[in-house]
């Protein structure tokens, strides 16, 4: 299973067989991708895990971050 954090979407494989992850499974498995979300937001909770905030269109950079200075 892939999350997307940007917009939340997620995709589900079979990778026993379907290792190129052509077929995604999400919309035909939905119990088993939202029991697989589930349990990766519990082990996000778990261990504490950092996750970034969304980026909108007013988002700044966050204090001491390094982001290349755009050529004038």
């Amino acid at each position: 299973m892939l999350e997307y954090y940007e917009n939340g979407t997620i995709q589900l494989f079979d990778l026993e067989n379907d290792i190129g992850e052509q077929n995604d499974l999400a919309v035909s498995k939905p119990e088993i991708a939202e029991k697989l979300k589930k349990m990766l937001h519990a082990w996000r909770d778990a261990v504490n895990a950092k996750m970034p905030y969304p980026k909108t269109t007013t988002s700044k950079p966050a204090p001491g971050a390094r982001i290349a200075k755009p050529n004038r």
